[in-house]
């Protein structure tokens, strides 16, 4: 397999697709994965993003986060050819059940949906980046006054999930039932060494899993039942 076209057609293959995607995706809309993105020095200590993306780390040092966050994601991002691919391939294949769940917490493929006309079928395993929610108690703020409406805490944070937390269960029951379902689990962008999503897609039983991505890592090489593309996914998706 050396292209989407060839990706697509054989996609005709299959009746109910699951397509799992990660940060590979988005780097093509300019947004850096952890392996390239900047950390932060605190009080003489270099913290990484995975420990910035933390608890521990936004409650200890709250306006230091927003400050990095701000110099990260502050920046306007697009949608890029592989989410509006995967959107096209959407619509053009009505017939077939296909959902989505992402890793990514950037809001591009649901932006590439509604340019697309589609239905939100969507599962934002980890949260979305554009939203907000109380650091206190984590429910829903007003986004006027940035406050709490369940307990009046003035200190916000993203609604993803930061390490520490745990995936809300109501995108657990959707991701199991998807991945279930499914006859084809396309994986995309990811390198699934995530939990607990990884263990979801390759011990969900008897589907077919079709992996694209850039590198092959020792989780495909143990896993030998995964059909694997390694590609590049700008020349990929021409």
């Amino acid at each position: 397999m050396n292209n989407s076209k060839e990706l697509k057609e054989y996609l005709k293959n299959f009746d109910r697709i699951t397509i799992v995607t990660g940060a590979g995706i988005s780097t093509l809309s300019g947004i850096p994965d952890y392996s390239t993105m900047e950390g932060r020095i605190v009080e003489g200590i270099y913290y990484s993003p995975r420990e910035i993306f933390s608890l521990n780390f936004i409650q200890r040092f709250y306006n230091e986060y927003w400050e990095w966050h701000k110099e990260h994601f502050a920046k306007q991002f697009h949608e890029n050819k592989i989410h509006d691919w995967i959107s096209e391939l959407i619509k053009s294949y009505s017939e077939k059940e296909i959902n989505l769940i992402t890793q990514n917490v950037d809001g591009l493929q649901t932006k590439s949906f509604n340019k697309h006309n589609l239905d939100n079928k969507i599962i934002e395993f980890h949260g979305n980046l554009q939203n907000l929610e109380c650091l206190n108690c984590f429910n829903s703020i007003n986004l006027e006054s940035l406050t709490c409406l369940n307990c009046g805490s003035r200190k916000v944070k993203p609604s993803i999930v930061f390490y520490g937390q745990n995936i809300k269960k109501e995108n657990l029951i959707k991701t199991e039932t998807y991945l279930r379902r499914a006859d084809l689990i396309l994986v995309l962008g990811t390198s699934l060494q995530v939990e607990p999503l990884s263990s979801l897609v390759l011990f969900n039983g008897d589907e077919k899993v079709l992996w694209v991505d850039k590198n092959k890592n020792r989780i495909v090489e143990e896993n030998n039942y995964v059909e694997f593309v390694e590609t590049d996914f700008n020349k990929f998706f021409e």
